[in-house]
């Protein structure tokens, strides 16, 4: 957790969450029973629920008229951050434990890099080559993925998968009510309620990418001469 990190909307950065863990008595004990009974009752406050989105222009782009020549950048809530880190690692456990993402979802977990996407590319083409066969490879790139996924059909997967039920009731709760304002230099619109997709900037998205597209690689299992891999950055 960087301390040069951008604050949410309550001015709340990490280092002084850092400062407070360290030198209020009991705060430490404070958080971590907030964060047992978040899990425990499956909400997620609604204080963490807000962001401000900066609209940043991209360098030397020839027309700032066109949306696409920014970047928007979300700031949440830090210590809803932390929360969602917490849980990220006990999906994480989960994930290894139980297998429940198979070995061709790259990207996003521990010892999955572009490099080993890259390998498995090379290891299928030089195969199929190897058994006189012709080969293709399809890539694509899904644009706006976070900003488009599905809540019902995201908490279906992890239903599918065996989570608890706290647990699904906090995912829920997390991905509903959320509000973004967006800020462009010194102006700013009102609040916008966020109906589909997931928050920007929350840590907690990479692994929940994974979880959402896992049932598609294992239905994979079930195909001839035919591989799928996909990859998350």
């Amino acid at each position: 957790m960087n301390n040069s990190s951008a604050p949410g909307p309550l001015g709340q950065g990490w280092r002084l969450i850092k400062w407070a863990w360290n030198n209020v008595p009991g705060l430490s004990k404070c958080l971590v029973h907030l964060f047992n009974a978040c899990i425990t009752a499956g909400f997620h406050p609604t204080t963490w629920h807000k962001a401000i989105v900066m609209v940043i222009p991209k360098p030397n782009r020839a027309d700032y008229s066109l949306p696409k020549n920014y970047r928007p950048i979300a700031l949440l809530e830090c210590l809803g951050k932390l929360l969602e880190k917490s849980l990220t690692q006990c999906i994480y456990y989960d994930i290894s434990m139980h297998n429940l993402v198979l070995t061709n979802q790259f990207g996003a977990r521990d010892s999955s890099s572009t490099l080993d996407a890259g390998l498995v590319l090379l290891h299928n083409a030089q195969l199929a080559l190897t058994q006189h066969l012709r080969c293709r490879a399809l890539l694509f790139d899904i644009q706006g993925y976070f900003d488009n996924i599905n809540h019902t059909r995201l908490v279906c997967v992890f239903e599918k998968l065996s989570f608890l039920g706290p647990f699904i009731r906090w995912l829920c709760s997390f991905l509903t009510d959320w509000y973004i304002r967006l800020c462009f230099n010194s102006l700013s619109v009102d609040p916008l309620s966020i109906l589909v997709g997931t928050p920007q900037g929350s840590p907690i998205l990479p692994v929940l990418f994974i979880i959402y597209t896992a049932l598609l690689l294992h239905k994979m299992k079930q195909w001839t001469s035919t591989s799928l891999s996909m990859y998350c950055k």
